[in-house]
């Protein structure tokens, strides 16, 4: 008895057409789970060359920007596992801080690498405390890139061993901002202090009693090292920029 076995149009059989499709989806299954990376820098040569040194790594799923818009847009649409970007972009020289600032308050567990040319300790240090979580130089060996992406993907911050020598000295160095030192609840009282605000006016407003608000406005003279109340809002307007 001869067995019959049917083919569609292409002459192919209809069982291997489905394993192929079946290997098809598997395969974009197993892509689609693997690490995706968005690389953000206005130059298309070093776009390319990222591009090329994530996929020889093994980051297949590489999404290119030129610019902040597009880098933020592409960002919020692919909400990729990791983001490189550049700090001077056609936006401004700086703008790429902006971006650091506006992905960290979107998502602060997103890992963000820089990749400059520029590497001042002054302006790394902005970097880190914009939101970044590691620094490169551009002109480093294409194996340190791989090396800090997958290092600030693993949640572990990435300074080369000499930068980040000169970057603790740096913010060693910096002034430190009184309003570090201060409470939530400190800092709030401050800044109506500093639009002009009574005792009695803040303690409506946030409903507290009379005497706890100058409980806390004298923790904050101490604090302040403020000689009087008067002397008080003075600090309070100095320190809370557009408020009044």
């Amino acid at each position: 008895m001869t067995a019959h076995v049917a083919f569609g149009p292409s002459g192919r059989d209809p069982g291997d057409a489905k394993a192929s499709a079946s290997r098809a989806y598997a395969r974009a299954r197993e892509l689609d789970r693997r690490p995706s990376v968005l690389i953000i820098d206005d130059h298309p040569i070093v776009l390319h060359g990222c591009r090329r040194i994530l996929q020889d790594a093994g980051f297949e799923r590489v999404i290119e920007a030129r610019d902040l818009i597009d880098g933020y847009r592409l960002y919020r649409r692919y909400r990729p596992e990791a983001v490189i970007a550049d700090l001077r972009l056609d936006n401004g020289e700086l703008g790429g801080l902006a971006l650091i600032e506006r992905i960290h308050a979107y998502n602060a567990r997103t890992p963000v690498l820089v990749f400059s040319m520029h590497s001042a300790p002054a302006l790394v240090a902005r970097v880190i405390e914009a939101g970044a979580l590691g620094f490169v130089n551009k002109d480093t060996a294409p194996a340190e890139l791989v090396k800090a992406l997958k290092q600030v993907m693993a949640g572990t911050p990435y300074l080369s061993e000499a930068l980040a020598v000169d970057v603790a000295l740096a913010l060693a160095h910096k002034p430190r901002n009184p309003l570090d030192d201060l409470t939530p609840r400190q800092l709030q009282m401050l800044a109506l202090l500093a639009k002009g605000k009574r005792y009695g006016e803040i303690a409506a407003e946030l409903n507290l009693s009379y005497q706890r608000v100058a409980s806390v406005c004298s923790k904050l003279k101490r604090k302040l090292a403020a000689k009087n109340l008067p002397d008080l809002i003075r600090i309070a307007v100095q320190l809370t920029p557009g408020s009044t």
